[in-house]
C-alpha cells in the first residue's frame, strides 16, 4: 500500500483520528511526520517511530521547513467541538480555515504528490434526503460545520490553480480509543464511560434520533485508501458505516457489551440540533475499495478496553 511514495505528514497526529492513521501508515512501511500542537491530542498516543513537530499550524511561517522530503500530506488537525465552534468562530476561523489554507500553502511549495482533507459530515447540515450524499448541496449549520466546507473548497481551488492532487473525507459520527472526552460529543464514549459508572446518561428527547456510528480504524484506513488510490483525486468521499443507528439502540448495545444497567435523565430536544442522519457510502466502496470492518458492538467494546486502561 502508498508503493512510490516516501515521506508522509500528518497533521494533528497526536489526536484522535491522527494517531490511529499514524499506526496505519506505520504498517505500510512509511515514515511519518507528525505536526500537532498537542492542544487536544497527547504525546503518548504517538507510536515511538513517529517524528512530532510541536507545531501550530495556524503559524505559516514554521511550516515550510516540515514538509521537506514529504509525499503525502494527511490534514487531519482541527478544532473538532461544533459546541466550541458555535461559542468561539473565531478559534474554528483561525485552526480549521486559515490553518487549512496555510497546510495547502507549504504542500504546494514543498511539491507534495498527494493531499488528503479530513472534512466531515457537519458540511451537509439538516438533511433534506436520506441518506446523504456526495451529490447532496452542502448547507452547514454550525461555524464547525462552514469551517471544513471552506477547506473542501480551497483543496479545490488548490488542485485547478496549481495541480495539487487533493481528496476529501467526510466523517460521520467516529468513535473509538483515545478520543480527547473534554472536546468530543460523541454518545458512544461518554454514554459506555456513564453506564461503566453508574451514572446517568443524559438523551435529549424520545431517543429515536438517529446517527451513522463509524469505528475510527476504519477511518483510519480510508485515508489510506484514499492516498493509495488514483481514483479518488478530485473527489469527496462519504465515510461511514451506510446504517442508521437510533441513541436507543446505541444504549441497549452499550448495556450488553459493559452488561450493566442503563439510567436514563431525559432533557428537551435541543433546537437546532439534527434528528436523523447516516450516508451513502457506495462512492467510496466502488472507488477506492472501502468498507466498514468493526460492528458496533465491537467497536463499544474496543471503547470500553480503552476507557478502563484510561482510568486504571
Amino acid at each position: 500500500m502508498l508503493d512510490g511514495y516516501s515521506g508522509v505528514l500528518i497533521t494533528g497526529g497526536a489526536g484522535f483520528i491522527g494517531s490511529h492513521l499514524c499506526e496505519e501508515i506505520l504498517d505500510c512501511g512509511k515514515q511519518v511526520v507528525v505536526i500537532d500542537d498537542l492542544s487536544t491530542g497527547k504525546e503518548e498516543n504517538l507510536p515511538p517511530e513517529v517524528h512530532l513537530i510541536k507545531m501550530d499550524i495556524a503559524d505559516q511561517r514554521k511550516l515550510w521547513g516540515a514538509m521537506k522530503g514529504i509525499d503525502i500530506v494527511f490534514h487531519v488537525a482541527a478544532q473538532p467541538s461544533t459546541r466550541d465552534s458555535i461559542e468561539n468562530p473565531d478559534l474554528d476561523f483561525r485552526c480549521n480555515t486559515l490553518g487549512t489554507y496555510n497546510i495547502l500553502m507549504a504542500a504546494r511549495e514543498a511539491g507534495v504528490r498527494r493531499f488528503v482533507y479530513t472534512s466531515s459530515s457537519a458540511v451537509y447540515g439538516e438533511p433534506k434526503k436520506l441518506p446523504l450524499s456526495e451529490a447532496d448541496l452542502p448547507v452547514p449549520m454550525t461555524p464547525y460545520g462552514a469551517s471544513k466546507l471552506c477547506g473542501e473548497h480551497y483543496c479545490s481551488a488548490f488542485a485547478n490553480a496549481y495541480g495539487l492532487p487533493s481528496t476529501c473525507l467526510r466523517p460521520f459520527n467516529v468513535y473509538g480509543p483515545r478520543e480527547n472526552l473534554d472536546s468530543s460529543l460523541d454518545e458512544v464514549a461518554h454514554y459506555t464511560l456513564a453506564i461503566m459508572e453508574g451514572r446517568p446518561v443524559t438523551v435529549y428527547g424520545d431517543g429515536s434520533q438517529t446517527r451513522d456510528f463509524v469505528y475510527v480504524k476504519d477511518v483510519a484506513r480510508a485515508h489510506v485508501l484514499a492516498a493509495h488510490n488514483d481514483e479518488s483525486i478530485g473527489k469527496v468521499f462519504n465515510i461511514g458505516t451506510g446504517l442508521e443507528t437510533s441513541i436507543n439502540d446505541l444504549i441497549n448495545v452499550i448495556r450488553e457489551v459493559t452488561g450493566r444497567k442503563a439510567q436514563i435523565e431525559r432533557k428537551p430536544w435541543p433546537e437546532g440540533d439534527i434528528r436523523r442522519e447516516f450516508g451513502d457510502i457506495s462512492l467510496a466502496e466502488r472507488l477506492i475499495a472501502y468498507t466498514p470492518q468493526t460492528r458496533l458492538g465491537e467497536g463499544v467494546k474496543h471503547v470500553m478496553n480503552g476507557l478502563k486502561s484510561e482510568t486504571g
